[in-house]
């Protein structure tokens, strides 16, 4: 912990200059229940005080202790907690933005750094990936925020005792989840999130069933399983589109029945909790391969299709590094995807391939060998159905499960303009660590990971870093 308090100093650079420094920072952007908590914190110019960190990396206790510190030596502070509804009526990131925009706007401050958000102000500011693990400001913000939520949830744990709060905090877990299917949601639900939104509809349709069953264990795993295929039917009826599957649940739609073997639902215990985290899990995943992976750890490598030898070099040095520890994830695109699956076969290691069309439809073509290699030693996985064919939307959709995957996402090549930068934006919002491969400045079609280091992106200056990761 030592090591990264020092990094701890953002706000010096402005401070050197005689301006005031303002940090923001929320909790609760991921829970499916209680409210999105958002703070803003500023410090006398010159403040010093090392235990103030990321709230995650605390104690509880240790937070308790410094959420009145923050408040006693803050030259001004402001908490605000956003609602269930507005977060349905908004969605997360405008809720959240909004909340944090109020915040500029009312603290006096010359700099504004926030935990990696744009904001339309009229101040100075950055949006500093990881900023609570780089400024003090914007680490005391975070701390204000958890707290105040936790507070919140407890005292919701208290009048819905069944869901776990306290513990959960809201956040999707087994309990939670299990909670939603028996007894329905509460008023705190986030009605707009896809878990809720979902349960919402089905537990009522399947509820009288549940009771009049509820003492044979063979038919509940029927009607179970009813449900699990249905699904399935409707995802392969839709072709994966994720909103009309929803609807089509909502609406108990009758589809014809499809056959399919492979498939995962967000019911499966095989199904991964990375992707619960989402604000749109999918409803279905199809593989080839072994689905065991999705319970391991693993790395996301992202990069440029028309990648350079730098590019290749440093993704085939990062795969030889990292792939006895973690699963490596990619796209299994043309480029940095390829030569990161590839890498990880030639090493023996394994490798999960996240496709934005079907199964059946193996893109692009110069990867053909690749499907049937991954197929046999790794996993394959997909939320479309297998004769799904190539589609420009279905790519933003697929790095998200890109980004969800990897407990680190690493980019060894990138324009400033391109799907690699959808897939950091889904890993910021997640809260995952971005690794970056640096470039000369000259090299324009390679922008893209020197302007992600200017956000506040790691450097990945010495391959010796990977050994502690």
């Amino acid at each position: 912990m030592k090591n990264k308090i020092c990094e701890n100093t953002y706000e010096h650079e402005y401070w050197n200059l005689n301006k005031y420094v303002l940090g923001i920072d929320e909790a609760g952007r991921g829970p499916l229940a209680g409210p999105l908590v958002v703070a803003g914190v500023v410090f006398e110019i010159g403040y010093e005080n090392p235990a103030i960190y990321d709230s995650k990396s605390l104690s509880e206790k240790k937070r308790e202790e410094l959420f009145d510190i923050i408040q006693e030596d803050a030259l001004d502070f402001e908490i605000k907690i956003v609602t269930e509804e507005e977060i349905d009526k908004y969605n997360i990131y405008r809720a959240d933005q909004r909340a944090m925009t109020e915040i500029a706007n009312d603290l006096a401050c010359d700099f504004v750094i926030t935990d990696a958000m744009p904001l339309a102000i009229d101040k100075e500011m950055v949006s500093l990936v990881k900023g609570d693990q780089k400024s003090i400001s914007v680490a005391a913000g975070s701390i204000l925020a958890k707290v105040t939520r936790d507070r919140i949830m407890k005292y919701y744990d208290e009048i819905y005792p069944v869901y776990g709060f306290a513990k959960n905090k809201g956040y999707p877990t087994k309990q939670h989840l299990e909670a939603i299917e028996t007894y329905g949601i509460t008023p705190i639900h986030r009605k707009s999130f896809g878990p809720v939104a979902f349960h919402q509809e089905i537990i009522l349709k399947i509820w009288g069933i549940r009771i009049i069953f509820a003492n044979s264990y063979s038919i509940g795993v029927f009607i179970f399983m009813t449900i699990r295929e249905k699904i399935c039917d409707y995802a392969i009826y839709y072709q994966g589109n994720w909103s009309k599957i929803a609807h089509a649940i909502s609406t108990d739609e009758h589809v014809p029945h499809f056959k399919c073997d492979h498939f995962i639902t967000f019911y499966d215990a095989e199904y991964p909790e990375a992707f619960r985290n989402l604000r749109f899990p999918p409803w279905v995943i199809f593989y080839e391969g072994d689905i065991s992976l999705l319970k391991k750890e693993c790395i996301s490598i992202v990069g440029s299709r028309n990648a350079s030898e730098y590019g290749i070099n440093c993704t085939k040095e990062i795969v030889r590094r990292l792939s006895d520890r973690y699963v490596i994830v990619s796209g299994l695109a043309k480029g940095i995807d390829a030569v990161a699956h590839k890498t990880a076969l030639e090493n023996s290691r394994s490798t999960i391939a996240v496709i934005g069309s079907g199964l059946k439809t193996h893109y692009p073509k110069c990867n053909e060998y690749l499907y049937q290699k991954i197929a046999e030693n790794g996993l394959i996985i997909s939320e479309y159905p297998d004769l799904v064919g190539v589609k420009k939307e279905h790519f933003p959709w697929r790095n998200r499960l890109i980004a969800a995957l990897g407990e680190r996402v690493f980019v060894t090549e990138a324009t400033c303009k391109s799907g690699t930068m959808l897939t950091v934006n889904e890993a910021i919002t997640l809260g995952k660590d971005v690794y970056v491969v640096p470039y000369p400045l000259k090299t324009v079609n390679d922008s893209g990971c020197n302007l992600l280091l200017s956000q506040g992106a790691f450097l990945l200056y010495d391959w010796r870093q990977l050994n502690y990761l």
